[in-house]
This record gives C-alpha cells, structure tokens and sequence, in this order.
C-alpha cells in the first residue's frame, strides 16, 4: 500500500497505468488479494464492469498519468486519515 495515503486518488478518478492499453477508472482504494495490498481496484474506462476477468488491481506507483481526479469531500478525507492510521499502527507493530 502506499506509504503516503494522502496521495490516494479517490473513486471515479480515471487513470492510465504502465503498459495498459486503456485508461482505468477506480473503483475500490485499498484493497487485498491473496493476503496483498494494492492501492487501486479498476475497471477498464468507459466501458466500466464487465466481469472479473476485466478488473484490475495496481497501485499508485504503476500509474504513469492521471487523467481525471474524482470527487473528493470530507468522507474521502476521514478515509484517508483511518487508511493512515492503520498503517502508521501495521508499521509500528513491525
């Protein structure tokens, strides 16, 4: 996961990601598979939700341009501020 999550870009925004043929519009920030953390969870942009075969998970060092950065408010703020806090106490459990 990112270690500034200040930088975490919030749903709706629409991005281009390394060696992608399309650009990504997130859907979920802050996501695990397989026990992983990944930043972004994505779908292709503008076709959105096709199935899970066309879901993508990234984070934000593999994004090489933003294209459009989704709304932000007071909820995505106090997200953000819990999503550093947890990582601040995961580090500190090291």
């Amino acid at each position: 996961m990112n270690n500034d999550v200040k930088k975490l870009l919030p749903i709706g925004s629409v991005v281009h990601v390394k060696g992608a043929s399309k650009n990504m519009m997130i859907i979920g920030i802050a996501t695990t598979n397989e026990n992983k953390y990944y930043d972004y969870f994505a779908v292709l942009y503008p076709e959105g939700f096709i199935d899970d075969k066309h879901s993508y998970l990234f984070n934000h060092q593999d994004i090489d341009k933003i294209v459009f950065i989704g709304y932000i408010n007071s909820e995505m703020q106090a997200l953000r501020s819990e999503l550093s806090d947890m990582l601040k106490k995961e580090t500190n459990d090291k």
